[in-house]
C-alpha cells in the first residue's frame, strides 16, 4: 500500500494536520458525497464513535453509518508518512453501527456492535475485505444480564495483560473478560457497577433503597414494639418487607422483596417459577401502590400495573395456619378471575371481578375487603373471604362511585368533563385512597375531584356520601384547593391519595400536590378544616405547598425531616406512629408518637418521645430509575385536574416524544426539556424549580433543583424504557414556587420489536 504524505503542518500547535475520511481539513460530508471507499467515513454523531491506536501506532475507526470498522497503518504524526486511505476493512458477520474499537498488544482488534448487542474479535493479520476470518463473538446472550450477555454496548479498552472491559451501556456495567494473548473467553469474569454479573439496574437496587415508595402498611397483628412494615417500592416494582420496624428505622436491609427474585432486582413481572408467562406470575409485581394488612397478619398489595389486588398470608409467620405463609409469594389475586397469568384492565369487560388500575385496598372489622379501582371510577366491597378463599371470593358484592351499589358495568368518570356526569354526593373520578374506621365508616379519596368522601355505616343499600373533606362541605365543588389563585388552606385538598384512621378514630389524608400530610380530628362535625399539617416546615403552615418547603436548619434546599415531596400513602400504628411514603423523594419517613392538639392555628404538639416537633427517624433513599411498564391507563399517583402552564415559565419542547425507534428491554438517548424563566418584569423574579418525575417507562435522568433569574434556563433529560411494542404516555412533572403549579410535560413513545437474528 502506498503511503501519502500528510501537509507538513506546525510541531506544537492547536491545529490539525491530517484528515482521514475527507479531502481536506474543511470537509465534512458523510463518504465525502458519494458512496463508502477506503479513503471515506460516515460517523454518526448519537453512536459514541470509537478510536483506537494500536503498540504499532496503527489507526483504528469505527466507521458507524457504514456498518464496519478501519485501520490504518501507521505511524502518524509529524514528519510522519501519514496514510488517509483505509488498509484492512472489518464488516459483515451482521457486524451493525459499531461504536467502540480496541486492539491488545499482539494485534487482534475488537469493535462493538450496538445495534446486535455484540463484541466481535478478529485475529490479525487481516486480508483487505475479508469478512471470514471473525474468530470470536461475544454476546448477545440467551438471558439478559448475566455473565454471558450484552446490551448495547459501546465503548471498548485493553489493559496491560490483554483482558478486555466493555461498556455494556443498556446494562448500566462495565465487564471484564479475561483474554490474554489468544482471545476466546465469551463469559465475564467480572462486573462493575453491579453487586454481581446478574443484575443491571441503573444506580443499583439494594435491601434499602426505594425509587417513589407508593404504599405503606404496618402489621398491626405483630406483636409491638417489634411490628412488620411494608413498603410498596413502586418503580422498582417490588414491596420491601421488613420483620421489625427498628430494622427499617436503623437502615437494616429488608427480610423480603415481593415481586423480585431478590433483593437487587427491579423490572416489571421479574417473577421466575415454573408456571409464570412472561414473568407473570403470583411472584410478580409491576407498579404496586397502597397496600393493606388484615387482623391475621395477612398483606393486601395493590398491584396497579398488573390491574389486580395480590393477598400474601402471614408472610413473615410460616406457622399461622394460613395456606401458603411464610413467603414471598402471592396465594389469592382479585380483578383477573382468579388467575396469576393474565393483567388485562377489565378483563372481558368491566364487571364485579375486574379491576383497572387499583390504586388502594382496605379492609373493615369484619374482613370485608375495600379496592380503589382507580381506572374504572368507583371503589368495589368484597366480602370476607374463607380460609382458603375460593373463586367466587373474588366477585364483588358492592361498588360505590356509579349509579347504583350493583352496577358493575358503568365506569363514568364524575367530574363533570365533556359527556362525563359532574361531582356529587356519589360521583367519583380515580379513587387514590381508601380506609374504614372502626364504626365500619367508608371514606375515599376522590383523587381527580380534590376531595375525601365519607359514606357512613351500615353501607348496605346506599353510596350517598355524608361528609366531604377538602370542599368546604361542598358535594358539587371539585377545584384544588376550592380554585385558589395561590395558597392552600386548612379546608382544601388538591389531589388527595392515601387514607388512613387510627385508633382514635383521626383521619389522615396524604395531599399528594400540596406537598403535605393532613390530620382531621375525631369526631368530624360539619367543619371539615383539619387539625394537623405535616411536610410545610417545623411547626406546619396550612397555607403554604410545595416540595421540600422544610426550614430547620439542617435542611439542604429545603430537604430534611421537616419536608415531604408528593407523598403518596400514609399509616399509622397504635402507638400513633405515623409512617408517609414520601414518594418525590424516594423515601419513607417514620414520625414517632405524632398526635396533634387543636389550637386556633394549628401546629404539631410535642411527640410521646418528648421531642418538639414531628421528626422522620428514617430517611432511606435511592437513586435507582427503573424501566418498568404499567399499563398506561392511569397513574399510580393520582394527579390533580390539570392546571394551565405558568405564563412565568417557557418550556422547549412543551411534549416530548420519543417515536418508534427505542427498542424493547432498552433505553433511549436521553431527550431534554428546557425551562426558562420568561418573565417580562425588570425586578428579579426566582422560580424554585424543587423536583422533577416521571412515572416508568420514562425516567428523569438529569434534574434541574434551582433558582431561576428572569431569562435564566435549566435542563432536564428525560429517557424511555420500553418493555413491550404498546404506546406509553406519561407526564415529566414540574413543581414550582409560582401560581398553576405543577406544570406537566407530555411524555410518550412505543417499543420497537427487536430482530431476531435467522
Amino acid at each position: 500500500m502506498t503511503k501519502v504524505s500528510g501537509p507538513p503542518g506546525n510541531f506544537g500547535d492547536a491545529t490539525a494536520d491530517v484528515a482521514i475520511g475527507q479531502p481536506n481539513l474543511v470537509s465534512g460530508a458523510c463518504n465525502q458525497g458519494g458512496g463508502a471507499t477506503l479513503t471515506t467515513l460516515c460517523m454518526a454523531p448519537f453512536f459514541g464513535v470509537g478510536i483506537a491506536v494500536d503498540g504499532g501506532d496503527n489507526l483504528y475507526v469505527a466507521d458507524t453509518q457504514n456498518d464496519r470498522a478501519l485501520e490504518y497503518n501507521g505511524p502518524f504524526g509529524y514528519k510522519q508518512t501519514n496514510n488517509p486511505t483505509a488498509d484492512l476493512v472489518f464488516e459483515g458477520n451482521n457486524l451493525a453501527h459499531p461504536s467502540g474499537v480496541a486492539a491488545d498488544s499482539n494485534g487482534n482488534f475488537y469493535v462493538s456492535s450496538e445495534t446486535h448487542n455484540q463484541v466481535y474479535e478478529y485475529t490479525q493479520p487481516v486480508p483487505l475485505d475479508t469478512a471470514d476470518l471473525l474468530n470470536l463473538m461475544i454476546g448477545p446472550g440467551a438471558q439478559n444480564p448475566n455473565a454471558a450477555s450484552l446490551q448495547s454496548p459501546m465503548g471498548l479498552a485493553i489493559d496491560a495483560v490483554n483482558d478486555l472491559y466493555v461498556a455494556d451501556q443498556a446494562n448500566n456495567r462495565v465487564l471484564e473478560f479475561n483474554e490474554g494473548s489468544s482471545p476466546g473467553n465469551k463469559v465475564a469474569n467480572g462486573a462493575g457497577g453491579q453487586i454481581d454479573r446478574s443484575h443491571n439496574a441503573p444506580n443499583y437496587v439494594d435491601a434499602i433503597g426505594e425509587d417513589a415508595p407508593g404504599g405503606i402498611a404496618v402489621d398491626a397483628s405483630s406483636d409491638p414494639p417489634h411490628r412488620h412494615l411494608y413498603v410498596a417500592d413502586s418503580t422498582n416494582n417490588r414491596v420491601l418487607g421488613w420483620n421489625d420496624v427498628s430494622s427499617y428505622v436503623s437502615a437494616q436491609p429488608a427480610g423480603i422483596a415481593f415481586g423480585q427474585p431478590d433483593l437487587f432486582s427491579y423490572k416489571c413481572n421479574n417473577g421466575v417459577a415454573g408456571g409464570d408467562v412472561a414473568g407473570l406470575g403470583p411472584d410478580s409485581l409491576c407498579g404496586p401502590a397502597r397496600m393493606a394488612v388484615d387482623q391475621k397478619g395477612n398483606l393486601y398489595v395493590a398491584d396497579s400495573g398488573n390491574n389486580r389486588v395480590l393477598v400474601y398470608n402471614t408472610p413473615f409467620n410460616a406457622a399461622s395456619g394460613e395456606p401458603g405463609a411464610g413467603d414471598g409469594v402471592a396465594d389469592f389475586v382479585y380483578g383477573q378471575g382468579g388467575a396469576f397469568t393474565t393483567r388485562n384492565c377489565n378483563l372481558d369487560g368491566a364487571s364485579a371481578t375486574t379491576l383497572c388500575n387499583p390504586a388502594a385496598v382496605a379492609l373493615d372489622g369484619a374482613g370485608n375487603i375495600y379496592i380503589a379501582d382507580a381506572g374504572n371510577n368507583r371503589v368495589l366491597e368484597f366480602a370476607k373471604a374463607g380460609n382458603p378463599p375460593v373463586a367466587s371470593d373474588a366477585l364483588a358484592n358492592r361498588s360505590y362511585g356509579q349509579g347504583a351499589v350493583s352496577d358493575f358495568s358503568d365506569t363514568l368518570c364524575a367530574d363533570g368533563v365533556g359527556q362525563d356526569p359532574p361531582p356529587s354526593n356519589h360521583g367519583m373520578c380515580n379513587p387514590g385512597g381508601v380506609a374504614l374506621d372502626q364504626s365500619g365508616n367508608l371514606f375515599i379519596a376522590d383523587s381527580s375531584n380534590n376531595r375525601v368522601m365519607e359514606i357512613d355505616a351500615p353501607l348496605a343499600g346506599t353510596q350517598d356520601a355524608t361528609r366531604v373533606f377538602g370542599q368546604a362541605g361542598n358535594f358539587t365543588a371539585s377545584r384544588c384547593n376550592q380554585g385558589a389563585s395561590s395558597a392552600p388552606g386548612a379546608s382544601t385538598l388538591c389531589a388527595p391519595a392515601g387514607l388512613m384512621l387510627d385508633v382514635l378514630g383521626n383521619l389522615w389524608v396524604a395531599d399528594v400536590s400540596n406537598d403535605r400530610v393532613l390530620e382531621y380530628d375525631a369526631p368530624f362535625g360539619s367543619d371539615t378544616a383539619a387539625a394537623m399539617v405535616i411536610g410545610q416546615g417545623d411547626g406546619g403552615n396550612f397555607t403554604t405547598s410545595g416540595c421540600n418547603r422544610g426550614i430547620a436548619p439542617g435542611d439542604l434546599n429545603g430537604l430534611g425531616a421537616d419536608s415531604l415531596c408528593s407523598p403518596a400513602a400514609v399509616a399509622v400504628d397504635s402507638n400513633i406512629d405515623l409512617y408517609v411514603a414520601d414518594t418525590s423523594n424516594n423515601r419513607s419517613l417514620v414520625y414517632d408518637g405524632i398526635i396533634a392538639t387543636p389550637t386556633a392555628t394549628p401546629t404539631p404538639t410535642a411527640s410521646a418521645t418528648g421531642t418538639p416537633s414531628p421528626t422522620a427517624t428514617a430517611t432511606i433513599t435511592v437513586s435507582a430509575t427503573a424501566t418498568a411498564t404499567p399499563t398506561p391507563s392511569a397513574t399510580p399517583t393520582p394527579s390533580a385536574t390539570p392546571t394551565p402552564v405558568d405564563p412565568e415559565l417557557a418550556f422547549s419542547p412543551k411534549s416530548v416524544k420519543f417515536g418508534k425507534s427505542t427498542i424493547v428491554n432498552s433505553v433511549s438517548k436521553p431527550k431534554t426539556v428546557t425551562i426558562k424563566n420568561d418573565s417580562s418584569k425588570k425586578s428579579k423574579i426566582t422560580v424554585i424549580i424543587t423536583r422533577e418525575s416521571a412515572a416508568a417507562p420514562f425516567a428523569v435522568t438529569s434534574q434541574c433543583i434551582t433558582s431561576l433569574a428572569p431569562g435564566k434556563s435549566c435542563k432536564v433529560s428525560v429517557t424511555f424504557s420500553p418493555t413491550d411494542t404498546t404506546a406509553q404516555s406519561g407526564e415529566l412533572i414540574i413543581n414550582d414556587d409560582e401560581t398553576g403549579e405543577p406544570q406537566k410535560i407530555p411524555l410518550s413513545g412505543t417499543g420497537k420489536a427487536r430482530k431476531v437474528k435467522k
